[in-house]
């Protein structure tokens, strides 16, 4: 049984969706610092970053599937932190720190959608 090494650029497309949810929960600390009353749906957040590297650590593992996974949350998430929370419920949004998070989003994916990455997933996929 032969390995193949996972290529740089999926290490650096793995890394980059890390980064991003680190961005995010990192934008947790800033909001309330420049807004004075606590934000009550700040779980909210956690949990959906906290998700989102999950999946990001399932897509290391090689698992083609948690790419489509990710893909869903990231849109779900983003549409609901750009559109609905802040208009529904007031939640503090960085614009800017999102839109570079979706920047850093939709870069790693196109990394994971070449086609040395998409070899290296096959081949996970087929030594499992």
């Amino acid at each position: 049984m032969t390995t193949v090494t996972r290529p740089k650029r999926v290490y650096a497309a793995i890394w980059m969706l890390y980064a991003a949810s680190i961005l995010g929960l990192l934008d947790l600390l800033t909001s309330s610092t420049l807004i004075i009353q606590p934000e009550n749906l700040i779980w909210i957040d956690v949990i959906a970053y906290l998700v989102m590297i999950g999946a990001a650590f399932v897509i290391s593992l090689g698992v083609k599937a948690a790419k489509v996974v990710y893909i869903i949350l990231a849109v779900m998430w983003y549409l609901a932190l750009i559109f609905y929370l802040p208009e529904r419920y007031g939640h503090p949004l960085n614009f800017w720190l999102a839109f570079i998070e979706i920047i850093l989003i939709i870069a790693a994916f196109y990394i994971l959608y070449q086609p040395k990455a998409m070899r290296w997933f096959k081949h996970v996929k087929a030594s499992s």
